[in-house]
C-alpha cells in the first residue's frame, strides 16, 4: 500500500507539507496510517520529510458527527499526527445535500492549506468506476469518462496539489490493508441510502456486474487510465488552441480566464465542443452533461446583444462582452444582499460605478 506513494514521490518529496483529508472512514485511515509509515521510511533513508497535518470536518449532517471527530482526534493522537477539526454550516441547494457537503470541504481545504502544501485524499478504484458509470450515464465526453484525475491543482491559480493515491487501487486491496494492520474506522450510515445515486451505483450495481461478469470491472478501471492518458495526449494537442481562446478577467465572482467567443467561432467546428469542454477543465468545473453542452453551443452561437446564462453546478456560465464567462453565483448572490442592505445597486452581469469591477 505505501508503494502507491512512490509514484508521487516528486510531489510528496518536494511539498512544504502533507495535509491528509481525514473522514474517518475506512480509506482515509488507510491513507493516514500508509502515509504515515511512507513518510517515517522517508525519514529512515533520506533524513527528513514534510510535515503532516490532518483535516477532519464536521458537517453536523449525523447524529453520529461529534463522535467521528472524537474518533479521529484519538487516531491522530495515538499516531502523533496534528489534527485540525473544522465545523461547517451550509445550506442545500438545487445540486443536492452530497454536492453542497463537498464544496463546503473544499473551501476547508482551500483555506487550510499553505503554499506548496500537498493536499492527499483516500479515493480509490471502486470511486473511480461508480463516478465513470455516473458521467457516461449522464453524456459526458473524453475528459468526463477519464474519471477523477490522480493529481490536479486544487485550484487553477493554487500551488497546492491535489493528489489521490489509492485511485488505481480496488476497495477490496484497501480493506485487506486494513485488515492486515489492524486498523478501525467509522462508518457513515449515510453510505447505505441508495436514495443517493453514488450509494446505488456502489450497493447495488457495481456488485452484480462483478458477480455476473468477474473481472470487468478491473478491467474498466485499467481502461480509465489509458483514457486519462489519450485525454491529456488530446488536451496537450488541443492547447495551443485554447489559448487563443483565453481573455484574462478581473472581475468579482469570476474565474480568472474567459472565453473569447469570436476566437472561439474562428476554430473549426468539429473543436468547438471540445474547446468549451478543455476551457471549463481548465478552470476545475465539472465535466458538462451532453444536454448541458448543448446548451452552451447554443448559447456561444447565441445573437451579439443575448446575454444568457447556464447553470454547471456551482458556477454559472454567462455571456457577457463577446466573451464566456464562469461566474461564482453564490458569491453574487451574497454581495448584492451585502450591497442592498448598503443601498448600493449592481446592474446585472455588467460593470458599473462601485469599484467592484
Amino acid at each position: 500500500m505505501e508503494g502507491s506513494f512512490d509514484h508521487h514521490s516528486g510531489d510528496l518529496l518536494q511539498a512544504s507539507r502533507w495535509v491528509i483529508a481525514l473522514s474517518g472512514g475506512m480509506d482515509s485511515m488507510v491513507l493516514l496510517y500508509a502515509a504515515k509509515r511512507w513518510r517515517d521510511r522517508q525519514i529512515q533513508q533520506l533524513g527528513k520529510a514534510p510535515d503532516m497535518l490532518a483535516i477532519h470536518v464536521h458537517h453536523g449532517l449525523s447524529g453520529n458527527a461529534d463522535s467521528w471527530a472524537d474518533f479521529c482526534q484519538h487516531q491522530c493522537k495515538t499516531l502523533a499526527i496534528p489534527l485540525q477539526i473544522h465545523r461547517v454550516q451550509f445550506q442545500p441547494d438545487g445540486n443536492g445535500i452530497e454536492q453542497a457537503a463537498r464544496r463546503a470541504r473544499y473551501q476547508v481545504f482551500e483555506s487550510c492549506c499553505g503554499a506548496g502544501d500537498c493536499l492527499l485524499m483516500g479515493h480509490h478504484g471502486d470511486d473511480q468506476l461508480e463516478t465513470r458509470l455516473m458521467r457516461l450515464t449522464r453524456g459526458s465526453g473524453l475528459s468526463g469518462l477519464s474519471g477523477i484525475p490522480v493529481s490536479r491543482s486544487l485550484s487553477p491559480d493554487s500551488s497546492v496539489q491535489l493528489v489521490r493515491p489509492f485511485l488505481s487501487m480496488r476497495r477490496r486491496e484497501l480493506l485487506d490493508y486494513a485488515a492486515l494492520h489492524a486498523l478501525e474506522w467509522i462508518e457513515d450510515e449515510s453510505n447505505q441510502d441508495v436514495q443517493f445515486e453514488r450509494n446505488w451505483w456502489r450497493q447495488e450495481i457495481l456488485p452484480r456486474i462483478e458477480e455476473r461478469l468477474p473481472g470487468r470491472l478491473d478491467a474498466m478501471l485499467a481502461s480509465t487510465r489509458a483514457l486519462q492518458s489519450d485525454a491529456a495526449a488530446f488536451h496537450h494537442l488541443l492547447a495551443p488552441q485554447l489559448e487563443k481562446c483565453i481573455e484574462p478577467c478581473r472581475w468579482p465572482w469570476v474565474k480568472t480566464d474567459a472565453l473569447r467567443l469570436d476566437h472561439w467561432q474562428q476554430a473549426a467546428e468539429v473543436l468547438r465542443s471540445v474547446l468549451l469542454r478543455a476551457w471549463l477543465q481548465r478552470l476545475n468545473i465539472n465535466p458538462p452533461s451532453q444536454n448541458q453542452l448543448e446548451q452552451l453551443l447554443v448559447m456561444s452561437d447565441a445573437a451579439g446583444d443575448a446575454n444568457p446564462e447556464v447553470k454547471l453546478g456551482d458556477w454559472m456560465i454567462r455571456r457577457h462582452g463577446g466573451c464566456l464567462l464562469a461566474c461564482d453565483w453564490r458569491g453574487e448572490q451574497q454581495t448584492r444582499q451585502q450591497l442592498q442592505e448598503t443601498h448600493i445597486t449592481l446592474q446585472e452581469g455588467r460593470p458599473d460605478d462601485t469599484g467592484l469591477f
